[in-house]
């Protein structure tokens, strides 16, 4: 296949499975270069953007695509963080880090949202790439709200890549520690967003099984205690 003339979408609901799903060969996560988040937070963090001039281009692109689909975006640096490590470990196919390797990049960037909306562009795409966004969008699950967003853009495999991610917030969560000795209690604070209703924590354990922790009836603040020698 010609250098530069593929795109790829995917869009990862969610990964709770221990497998790693289809995808590119990719990195384990003892190997993840950047320093990882001492915290999940639901706040989204600075510099959405990177990759210069040309990804001040696509990021206007994203605006007018979001705003003709009337989604409100907020640029998270953690999401392009996810879009870097995307852009570096795709494969001449275009494709993606397997699942399991993208959900546990996520979490360490601290993200506890699910595995987000990938869109990667070759070099054939550049300055083109709001017709594409709009038909891969068009693909994509109806009932998320897309609300959050960053983007890179990184030479690798002889090009520029560009990687657009998309990920649905619905919560507010105050941080939780990514790390604590065992039997620690956590007290877990969160408040869904407008539109969200019936809120329910589940632990994913070390076997991906997954426990039921907590609900409620409504949208208000809620405190929950999960405790980390029953989740791994």
């Amino acid at each position: 296949m010609a250098r530069g003339r593929w795109l790829f979408w995917v869009a990862l609901v969610s990964s709770c499975s221990p497998g790693a799903g289809p995808g590119a060969a990719s990195p384990s996560a003892a190997q993840f270069v950047q320093k990882g988040a001492d915290a999940y937070t639901t706040s989204p963090t600075s510099n959405a953007v990177r990759g210069g001039p040309l990804a001040e281009r696509l990021d206007a692109a994203v605006a007018d695509v979001a705003r003709a689909r009337g989604m409100r975006l907020t640029g998270d640096g953690r999401l392009a963080d996810l879009a870097s490590f995307v852009a570096s470990n795709i494969d001449a196919d275009g494709r993606p880090p397997a699942s399991g390797v993208l959900d546990a990049y996520g979490h360490h960037v601290g993200l506890i949202e699910p595995v987000p909306l990938l869109m990667i562009f070759g070099e054939s795409h550049e300055g083109l790439w709001s017709q594409p966004m709009q038909e891969m969008l068009k693909g994509a699950p109806r009932n998320i709200a897309y609300n959050r967003y960053g983007i890179s853009i990184l030479p690798h495999l002889g090009q520029r890549i560009a990687v657009v991610v998309l990920s649905a917030a619905c919560v507010e969560v105050d941080p939780l520690p990514r790390l604590v000795p065992e039997g620690t209690k956590l007290a877990l604070h969160g408040r869904l967003r407008a539109g969200y209703a019936h809120p329910q924590v589940d632990v994913t354990l070390p076997d991906g099984s997954v426990q039921h922790v907590a609900e409620a009836r409504d949208r208000s603040r809620r405190r929950c205690r999960p405790r980390p020698s029953s989740c791994g």
